[in-house]
């Protein structure tokens, strides 16, 4: 084991050297990683996955989680993601229940309408799409299924939604209807690619996960005419780690490792993580460099920070994986990405500085040019 020597001058206070020791070893308590459930993520299971235990749980979440204004997750357009998914969860399930009226069914609709109105306004003044993964398909196809819920539910919640651009979800359906190459990064949005997503045989679970995403997973197996065993015992262990409700990716072993690691010692504090702790990180480096979590692309700034923790751990590896999302003028994320990101540039450029200053053989390779 390598232990980092603390920064000149940096604040490495027994409190703070206990923390950061205590962090090291949660994150080999926690192999999946720490993360908080999503409503997004929720919604989708309330929708898709009714017969996955928790259901009850998870409507209940959507039910606390609305916020006064009738919407979901943070204000502005950000809101928009989870809105829609907790809105079309809540649809379906009311369709699929007693038409009685129950008290159940009558909270059930109060905080349906409220989401509706929600929703209706946010679309209605032309609220951008918010730059989070997937948005541009999330949106269209979700307001699609809640229209069709409206009309099953007879006017009760009122007219269609605003018109939404279906542009980019329908030429994501057009290639999928193809037999032509679709980009991986698709898969952890499966549960929106609608009906057309399961005739891709590409598509299968990696660790019992597809997209390392519940609610993907969740759709894909909806589709297959016989049961998967791997994919319904992550998608159990992920429902009983978390209580019902759902984080947006799981797991993400190798993005938090990496990233906790990176933190700590560039801040100078001393780490002393285990062999088998940077084993696991070493082989999650490929050739093509390390993903997020199980089915996910690999992108540059995972990879980044997984070299640059491993470097200053002592564990140097070659950082030749990098090169390959270098396009000239930047670094992308992953290949076809939209727009570019400063930080993964930043985090990039760390990793090969660090490689280009320390490492005994091919370090020129890494120098600035």
């Amino acid at each position: 084991m390598t232990t980092v020597a603390p920064a000149v001058g940096a604040e490495t206070g027994p409190s703070v050297t206990a923390a950061a020791r205590d962090l090291v070893a949660l994150l080999e308590r926690e192999p999946a990683g720490q993360v908080s459930n999503s409503v997004y993520e929720t919604g989708r299971l309330v929708a898709d996955a009714p017969w996955l235990d928790g259901h009850g749980r998870r409507l209940a979440y959507l039910l606390a989680q609305q916020s006064a204004d009738g919407s979901w997750g943070p204000a502005g357009g950000y809101a928009l993601v989870p809105t829609a998914s907790a809105v079309q969860g809540l649809l379906a399930e009311l369709v699929r229940a007693d038409p009685a009226g129950t008290a159940a069914r009558a909270e059930l609709a109060a905080a349906t309408a409220r989401g509706l109105a929600a929703l209706a306004r946010r679309l209605a003044d032309g609220t951008s799409m918010p730059d989070t993964p997937a948005a541009d398909l999330i949106v269209p196809a979700l307001a699609a299924r809640i229209d069709a819920h409206l009309t099953e539910l007879g006017g009760e919640f009122g007219p269609a939604l605003p018109p939404v651009d279906r542009r980019r979800v329908d030429a994501v359906a057009a290639l999928l209807a193809t037999d032509h190459p679709v980009p991986s990064k698709l898969w952890h949005a499966y549960e929106v690619l609608g009906a057309a997503a399961a005739t891709r045989t590409e598509v299968t679970p990696v660790e019992g996960a597809v997209g390392a995403s519940p609610a993907a997973t969740a759709a894909w197996l909806a589709h297959r005419r016989t049961p998967d065993r791997a994919a319904r015992a992550y998608l159990d262990a992920v429902v009983a780690r978390h209580g019902g409700p759902v984080p947006c990716c799981t797991p993400i072993t190798t993005f938090e490792r990496s990233w906790s690691l990176a933190t700590l010692v560039r801040v100078g504090l001393p780490v002393t993580p285990s062999p088998g702790l940077v084993s696991e990180l070493v082989a999650a480096l490929g050739p093509d460099g390390a993903a997020t979590g199980p089915g996910l692309p690999t992108d540059a700034d995972t990879t980044s920070a997984t070299l640059y923790a491993l470097a200053r751990l002592g564990h140097p590896v070659d950082p030749a994986s990098l090169l390959r999302f270098d396009l000239g003028t930047h670094f992308c994320t992953w290949q076809g990405e939209d727009g570019h990101s400063i930080t993964t540039n930043a985090h990039v450029l760390e990793a090969l500085g660090w490689h280009a200053r320390n490492a005994r053989d091919g370090a020129e390779r890494y120098a600035p040019g």
